[in-house]
């Protein structure tokens, strides 16, 4: 209605104009523009269970007596966003009330409107804020541009990797780390930086105190913020050099034998780093003035931690996978279906020292044990509680139901029970609500009980708040052993198996073996059903809720994890592969979830000739497929034993980015 009118006469007509709109129109009256039309708070606070901390939500929290590896954010509500909005500053595309409207406001809406922007004036009071604002601006994003490169030199300099273990890449030979992101793990393999559940400050809650406002770090330098952060950066990169920088100069020994030193001059250290690749590699090449200062701040840091896993008490051929053969163990009743387990876990602490006395850095080395302590669980049929799911399924082997289909005279009758997943064995941290949920299941044949009722070691070792469920298969008929008949008090009875799904065929591990749909099927519908209720329980969030299993079971696992659709945490696969009917979905729920895959390189049943076909086809879709072959000590090829709970915790530290990835064990 209002246009650039150039005489008086349409001003005060265009004037005339507006104020009888307005009177007509109120809530189509036009207004002067606002600078501030709305005010938005933001209440952001993540609650854990050592208060409340600021920072990134999603950074993963070691405090050094509380939970070993907590994400904070988890325990916490979403972040809780209030909008306040008075009249005063009110969006001008929102109508306004009558009563706002008058006179006044509609001639200065007008007088406005017709003035060109060129020619309004600016007042003394808009430039101060003007000026006020852009210097706000400019501090927000020097500010923006210091947490960049803060978490920029922690996340270069806080990647580390565990053990001596070789590991083994399926398409690639030796596993090596290619990408920037992952240089710094391929080179330091030694050095793990996580807590145990007591002891000092761990790595993970002095980066949380790096991101917090409130909290200044002492080895930066307060006259150059990014000479600092190098400094800084250098620090992090330097002690977790210090496992593999104590083996290089560990020629004089001093202290107890649980406390060692090693030391080394400057010189020493650099021509040593120049030998590197990867992370350190760099600073040999440093001049000595910038690697004193790097070594110094570096002092300041926490100590390093290396988690060496527990031992046996007779690790002879005598000795078991059981608890109850590890080193301090205990055991102690706490319901009628709980009980409490405990054992010792090793570890080396090492801490970084540089003497200005004889220019030289000293690398101190501690062992340490520290007990892991997890609440053990059976949920037995009858449970009051429920079972994990309830599911029809055929318990007749599919050979034999297509015979007593085609003869009418056959006396095969087919049996149908409701799948119940039990009975199932729960660990749980005793710490508090876990922060990751495992689902594994076991082998053909294997059970619950039988196998993992004993070892909750396999997925513990107290870097991860963890949850795990370990279901079991329904008993079954088997169509490619519809011929196994055993004598028992009632007559001869076909043999029944503790399988996930009926195998059409056997071909001796030769190729991929057929199988029954139906049955699979039915399976898939179980264990999405119980996967939502663990994420229930994890407050919605599926990214943390894990899928694994061994042989029978990893097929299984990867199947539902392919077919579910939220995305997930994580895969654990061992000795398994992907079955041909399991969809694999471009762009689907599961891309970005990763996929551990490990395979014993003299398993003669699921032979890698045509198992690395299957993850051919995950890599072709771009899924993030890690696959590993690596031998198992015993030489039990595709019957893998102890070696099992090696890899599933290295996937597990991975999974949950607690920092050590490789196996101990």
């Amino acid at each position: 209605m209002l246009r650039k009118l150039g005489s008086t006469y349409d001003v005060a007509r265009a004037t005339t104009a507006a104020i009888s709109f307005a009177l007509v129109n109120p809530s189509e009256a036009p207004i002067a523009p606002r600078r501030n039309r709305l005010t938005t708070k933001t209440k952001c606070s993540i609650q854990s269970n050592s208060g409340t901390t600021t920072g990134n939500p999603e950074l993963l929290q070691t405090p050094a007596s509380k939970a070993p590896i907590t994400a904070a954010s988890d325990l916490a509500p979403e972040p809780n966003t209030e909008t306040k909005e008075s009249p005063r500053n009110r969006n001008p595309k929102r109508p306004l009330p009558t009563s706002t409207v008058d006179t006044a406001a509609a001639i200065a809406a007008a007088k406005f409107a017709a003035t060109p922007a060129s020619k309004r004036p600016l007042q003394s009071s808009s430039r101060s804020k003007l000026k006020l604002r852009q210097s706000k601006a400019q501090a927000n994003t020097s500010k923006a541009k210091s947490k960049s490169k803060l978490r920029t030199g922690k996340s270069k300099s806080s990647v580390a990797s565990g053990g001596d273990a070789a590991m083994e890449d399926s398409s690639v030979g030796p596993s090596t780390e290619s990408s920037s992101s992952s240089s710094a793990a391929s080179s330091c393999s030694d050095q793990a930086m996580f807590q145990t559940p007591s002891g000092s400050t761990g790595v993970s809650e002095f980066v949380t105190m790096l991101e917090s406002e409130n909290f200044v770090p002492t080895p930066i330098s307060k006259s150059n913020s990014a000479g600092s952060l190098s400094v800084l950066t250098a620090a992090y990169e330097l002690r977790s050099l210090a496992p593999r920088m104590f083996k290089r100069f560990a020629r004089s020994l001093s202290k107890s034998d649980d406390s060692k030193v090693s030391s080394a001059t400057l010189p020493e250290l650099q021509e040593w780093l120049n030998q590197l690749s990867g992370v350190g590699s760099k600073w040999g090449k440093a001049d000595e003035q910038h690697l004193v200062k790097a070594f110094q701040a570096a002092m300041q840091l926490p100590p390093l931690h290396q988690r060496l896993g527990f031992r046996f008490q007779d690790p002879g051929k005598t000795g078991t996978w059981a608890a109850k053969n590890l080193v301090g163990y205990k055991e102690a009743k706490v319901s009628e279906k709980r009980r409490r387990i405990s054992w010792d876990s090793y570890q080396a602490s090492y801490e970084v020292r540089y003497q200005e006395a004889t220019k030289s850095v000293e690398v101190d080395r501690i062992f340490e044990r520290k007990p892991v302590t997890v609440v053990a669980e059976k949920k037995l049929r009858g449970n009051p509680k429920g079972p994990l799911a309830r599911v029809p399924y055929l318990v007749t082997a599919a050979s034999r139901r297509r015979l007593a289909a085609s003869n009418s005279k056959s006396r095969i009758v087919v049996k149908r029970r409701t799948l119940d997943l039990l009975p199932a064995v729960i660990y749980r941290s005793p710490r508090g609500p876990q922060q990751y949920t495992l689902i594994y299941l076991h082998g053909l044949g294997s059970s619950a009980l039988g196998n993992y009722g004993d070892r909750p070691h396999y997925f513990f070792d107290g870097s991860v708040q963890l949850k795990v469920v370990i279901p079991t298969a329904p008993s079954r008929e088997v169509s490619c052993f519809d011929q196994w008949w055993n004598k028992g008090p009632h007559g001869w009875k076909l043999t029944k198996f503790l399988a996930w799904y009926d195998y059409l065929s056997n071909h001796d591990g030769a190729r991929e073996d057929h199988i029954d749909w139906d049955s699979l099927a039915a399976i898939q519908q179980a264990l999405h059903s119980l996967m939502e209720k663990e994420i229930q329980e994890l407050g919605g969030r599926s990214t943390r809720l894990i899928m694994g299993g061994k042989s029978q079971g990893c097929c299984t696992s990867l199947d539902a994890t392919l077919t579910f659709p939220k995305p997930l945490g994580g895969f654990v696969g061992l000795v398994g592969h992907l079955l041909s009917c399991t969809p694999v979905e471009e762009n689907g729920p599961q891309n970005l979830t990763p996929l551990h895959f490990f395979h014993e390189p003299q398993d003669r049943i699921m032979r890698w000739d045509w198992v690395k076909t299957g993850e051919k086809r995950l890599r072709d879709a771009g899924f993030k497929v890690r696959s590993r072959r690596m031998a198992d000590p015993e030489k039990c090829g595709h019957f893998i034993q102890g070696v099992e709970g090696a890899w599933v915790r290295s996937a597990l530290r991975s999974i949950c980015k607690v920092g050590d990835t490789a196996p101990n064990h």
